[in-house]
This record gives C-alpha cells, structure tokens and sequence, in this order.
C-alpha cells in the first residue's frame, strides 16, 4: 500500500486519474486494513519521484509511527524502491544515488528496528547483496513489472512498467543468501518446526 510521495501537489502531479488519485483516500488504506484486522501492512515510497527526499522519508516515518502506535499487533514493513524511467510517462526525476540510498535503509533501521524491510529488484545485485547486511528483511526474486507479468497461459509478453536491475531467478537468490549465512524463508504463514 505504497503512498509513493506524500508531497501532495507531486503526488497530484503523477496520479492524475481513478482511485488512486484521491490523496487521502490512499494515504487512509493502510489504516482501513489495520482496522479490518489485516495482519501484515506494507507502506513505502517511490525515491526520487519528489525532489525532497528528506521530507518524503520524514512523512513517510510519521505514517509509520501513526500506524505503529494505533495498530500495534500488526507486523509492518516499508519499501522505498528508487524510481527508475517509467514506461509511457514524461515527467522530472530526483535521482537518489547508492550512498543516500544506503543510508536511507540504515536511517530506517535504527528508528524502526523491529518494521521489515524490503528490497525489489530495481536495485542492482551488488547493491542488494550488500544491503541484506544492514537489515533488508524481504527480497523480491524472479520479478516482472509488465502487466500480467506472471501469468503462465499469456502467450506475448506485455512491455514492462520500468526496468529491474536485478534479474537473478529466485533459485539464484536463495543460493545468494545462503552463501552469506542468511536463511531464506519463503512463507511465513506456517508453524516453525524448532526441533
């Protein structure tokens, strides 16, 4: 349930039509899931679609904080992929470059160290490699961002949204985190067996 910005006029800017051009109706679905009992709540930002960065991550806390607090049995995690050039859409972008972005997962961590934290495969491999280091929790693997990406019977693929960097099959990236020591857990809904 990505606000993408929380700078109303930018987010007017980008969202120019449907359901999900009303502001407050987005910014208010994460707190109708945590009232419907929704046990697991994601919110985040799409870096660089604004140019204040800062203020974005600083709303997009308080949000996280708003929820924490009024909803405190739900697991929550928050994703800020940076944006990347958008299919068929024209308009400026505020590049986050590797350092900001690192900081920005360990700024993250240290205010919220018990909220998941997730990295798509915009992010190069070498950055993702790294970053699970500095306590990224959930990995996308094997994504596609064309429309109907994953579905099996669709015989052309449709052009993708925007670009992923990271192309490793999900084989590949549990391979990955087992040479680092991680262990990868692909659901969470069943019981652990801790014999």
């Amino acid at each position: 349930m990505y606000q993408e910005t929380y700078l109303r006029e930018r987010y007017k800017e980008v969202h120019l039509e449907g359901k999900k051009s009303d502001y407050d109706y987005r910014y208010g679905t994460p707190e109708r899931a945590g009232q419907a009992g929704v046990r697991q709540i994601s919110i985040g930002i799409l870096l660089g679609l604004s140019d204040d960065v800062a203020q974005d991550l600083h709303l997009l806390y308080e949000h996280l904080q708003f929820m924490e607090k009024n909803y405190p049995g739900v697991e929550y995690s928050v994703s800020f992929p940076r944006i990347r050039t958008i299919k068929g859409r024209e308009f400026a972008l505020s590049l986050v470059d590797d350092a900001a972005f690192i900081k920005i997962i360990c700024l993250t961590r240290i205010h919220f160290p018990r909220v998941g934290i997730n990295l798509s495969t915009r992010e190069r491999p070498e950055i993702r490699d790294r970053a699970i280091h500095l306590g990224v929790t959930k990995m996308s693997a094997g994504s596609s961002t064309a429309v109907g990406g994953y579905e099996i019977l669709e015989k052309t693929q449709q052009e993708p949204q925007f670009d992923i960097s990271d192309h490793r099959s999900l084989n590949e990236i549990i391979a990955m985190l087992k040479t680092q020591n991680f262990d990868p857990v692909l659901t969470d809904w069943r019981p652990i067996n801790n014999k």
